[in-house]
């Protein structure tokens, strides 16, 4: 959130009313809210809210202190660690999601109980993982600070690429890639539909043989890129 500002004890999400998680732009007369719903979901996780008569003053804005830059994670360790947790919690998002459990343990998701949220790996076109995204009982979705946006895949497609001969699906979030890979797909999902897509395209070229690629988007308006 280099143009927004996190809120805080001090500066309350306008749409929610709480303290963390939430951002409020700069200007103040917009809202990214983790927790409240709106047709414009964003490409970091929450929902877009434009704030009319509810804009802060860009005033009180400016006069917050500036948040200090997360540390540099070892994400890999990171989620090693998660793994060696209790995986008790995946049976609930299977259900939720109308996937067989399996597929979610082949994407290595965890559970964090810490703060009631599963966690997906993002990995880079090499496999290695590079951030987690979040995804909460109520529908919310975000990423853990620090975290850098990347696919979401298999462990097997992260180690060595598809395993069939079939095309790859590339879907829009972690829940839709999946469920294609409960139906028996191969599939490597981006993070939204403005999500960069050089990603996609260099893990595909470390394939090294000809496949085909279908992109699917979801069934809505774009994504916002605020």
């Amino acid at each position: 959130m280099s143009e927004w500002k996190r809120v805080n004890r001090r500066m309350k999400c306008p749409v929610c009313r709480r303290d963390h998680w939430c951002g409020v732009s700069a200007d103040g007369t917009a809202a990214i809210c983790m927790r409240v719903a709106s047709p414009k979901p964003t490409a970091q996780g929450g929902w877009l809210h434009r704030l009319g008569e509810d804009a802060i003053p860009a005033a009180v804005i400016r006069s917050l202190p500036k948040e200090p830059r997360p540390p540099d994670r070892d994400w890999e360790e990171f989620h090693t660690r998660l793994l060696d947790g209790p995986r008790r919690r995946l049976p609930q998002l299977a259900k939720l999601l109308g996937v067989p459990e399996g597929t979610l343990a082949a994407m290595s998701v965890v559970h964090i109980d810490a703060i009631d949220a599963w966690a997906f790996p993002m990995r880079a076109p090499d496999g290695a993982i590079i951030g987690e995204h979040l995804r909460f009982l109520n529908g919310a979705k975000k990423c853990i600070r620090g975290s850098k946006l990347g696919l979401f895949m298999t462990h097997v497609a992260a180690a060595s690429g598809p395993m069939g001969a079939g095309p790859i699906m590339c879907p829009e979030g972690a829940s839709d890639t999946a469920y294609l890979e409960s139906r028996g797909f191969d599939a490597i999902g981006r993070p939204s539909n403005i999500s960069d897509p050089r990603p996609v395209r260099d893990w595909i070229e470390r394939q090294n043989r000809a496949l085909d690629v279908y992109i699917i988007a979801d069934r809505d308006a774009p994504a916002s890129s605020a």
